[in-house]
């Protein structure tokens, strides 16, 4: 079976460096996986990392998590794909700032909560609108679902 990846916040440090070691272990083990990334600002790090012996598939979309447009229509483009992914890696979130804590306020926080928590329902609930598994027969289609591994 390949292996399916969804990353959110893929043009992260993180969501970068976990795509590169992707790509090297697939270069490695001549596993074919598809990744499906999610970016805010730009992909071009990502496409970098590919070369011509990759066996990875790259699918970016350019969405602003926090605009809830953006994520529905980044949720039916999944849908469109047909997207079943056996691994996730959840990193939504907005910009870091660094900031004293007294600098901190209330807004910001919430904020990054809405950023990290509403794409990650309105993506994987059970029976929200828009939700990718939507289409699932089984009621608890999720859970069902879940030989994926999340990393959030």
């Amino acid at each position: 079976m390949e292996r399916c990846y969804l990353i959110t916040g893929a043009s992260s440090d993180i969501g970068v460096h976990f795509f590169r070691r992707l790509v090297q272990k697939s270069q490695q083990t001549n596993e074919r996986c598809r990744v499906f990334a999610q970016y805010r600002t730009s992909d071009e790090q990502l496409r970098a990392a590919l070369d011509e012996q990759s066996h990875v598939t790259l699918d970016c979309y350019r969405c602003d998590l926090s605009n809830i447009d953006d994520l529905q229509a980044w949720i039916g483009h999944l849908r469109e794909q047909n997207v079943t992914p056996t691994h996730i890696l959840h990193l939504a979130a907005p910009r870091f700032a660094y900031m004293r804590l007294k600098e901190m306020n209330w807004e910001r926080c919430q904020q990054g909560m809405d950023v990290a928590v509403r794409s990650f329902a309105g993506v994987f609930a059970k029976d929200g609108k828009g939700s990718l598994w939507a289409n699932c027969s089984n009621a608890d289609c999720l859970y069902d679902w879940y030989p994926a591994k999340v990393y959030v």
